[in-house]
């Protein structure tokens, strides 16, 4: 390891440090203020403190941050990180069991075969049924 290394991972533990201790200070300054009655903090010298209200709704409006960051953006960044159609990534190889005509089997109320079905083929029959529910906005 180098000099350059050892003091930037020297650098990144130190700051881990102080970030802990100043979270856990801050964390307790938080339930202190929320539980201690008003009349003791105005004896220690604290004579403005925001709404006891804010007690609840800082939690609450973590709650509301997570839900929307695990419910609207971290499925967008998984949209965006899949590869495009026309990538190398989306192939077929030897081994593929591409399913060309459809999955009727010979004797009713049989299990059909196993197929691997082309994205492009997926996409446009989810496409076609978006197409259709979709409302006429110009015609």
């Amino acid at each position: 390891m180098t000099l350059q290394e050892e003091q930037s991972r020297r650098h990144r533990e130190l700051n881990g440090f102080v970030l802990w201790i100043a979270s856990s200070v801050v964390y307790a300054a938080y339930l202190l203020w929320a539980y201690l009655p008003e009349a003791w903090l105005r004896q220690a010298g604290i004579t403005y403190s925001p709404d006891r209200l804010w007690a609840i709704a800082l939690p609450c409006l973590f709650c509301v941050f997570v839900a929307v960051l695990a419910g609207a953006v971290y499925p967008g960044f998984n949209l965006m990180s899949m590869p495009p159609l026309t990538s190398k990534s989306n192939f077929t190889d030897s081994k593929s069991n591409l399913c060309i005509g459809g999955t009727e089997s010979a004797v009713a109320r049989e299990i059909p075969d196993v197929h691997d079905v082309p994205i492009t083929t997926v996409n446009g029959i989810m496409l076609e049924v978006h197409r259709e529910q979709a409302p006429k906005v110009l015609g």
